[in-house]
């Protein structure tokens, strides 16, 4: 019982770690084009995609 609750527990950490990964790199490239500083949204992208790639099965 207790697995089944972490399973989707870290299903749901991955999605909204994959969410927040995408809207950092829209906003990055938004931010980029319009004003022309996105380092810290670019920062946000690369930690969300580093935890992505970290997270043991």
């Amino acid at each position: 019982m207790i697995d089944v609750d972490m399973e989707k527990l870290r299903e749901i950490y991955v999605f909204v770690c994959f969410a927040l990964d995408m809207a950092a790199l829209i906003l990055c490239v938004f931010q980029a084009w319009k004003i022309g500083s996105a380092s810290a949204l670019g920062v946000a992208f690369v930690a969300c995609g580093v935890f992505l790639v970290l997270i043991p099965d």
